[in-house]
């Protein structure tokens, strides 16, 4: 067909991209954590964090794990939700406190690197 254009249905690979989104966006503000920070804590930027919340792309599985260890939830849990139709209830603080330990050092760090200091110089201050 010649001048014409075609069309085809092209089924989403991710048909669950949509609801990902939405349920980042949930775990995120159930914990009281704003965009920013968390982009921080997971070491993207705040338009990434967006366009993941939005739908707009998925996470690597690097950042997956890492979003999955600062929300207190299992990988399965982010991607597919409990599956049992109840919300995901935020974990105690305690819970992941040493892997938040493990967080502010790596912040720290690069903190330092980036302006040209010792990670001893740098305090960071975390609000609950």
């Amino acid at each position: 067909m010649q001048g014409k254009y075609q069309t085809e249905t092209i089924r989403d690979p991710f048909p669950h991209q949509v609801a990902f989104g939405a349920r980042l966006r949930g775990l995120r503000e159930q914990r009281r954590i704003g965009l920013l920070s968390f982009a921080r804590l997971v070491g993207v930027s705040k338009p990434t964090v967006w366009k993941w919340e939005s739908g707009v792309v998925r996470p690597r599985q690097r950042s997956i794990e890492a979003v999955a260890s600062i929300l207190g939830v299992s990988e399965k849990e982010l991607i597919f939700g409990r599956g049992d139709g109840q919300e995901v209830k935020p974990r105690p603080v305690h819970a992941s406190s040493q892997r938040l330990s493990e967080v502010i050092s790596a912040c720290k760090e690069q903190i330092a690197d980036a302006a040209g200091t010792d990670a001893d110089n740098i305090a960071i201050t975390i609000q609950i």
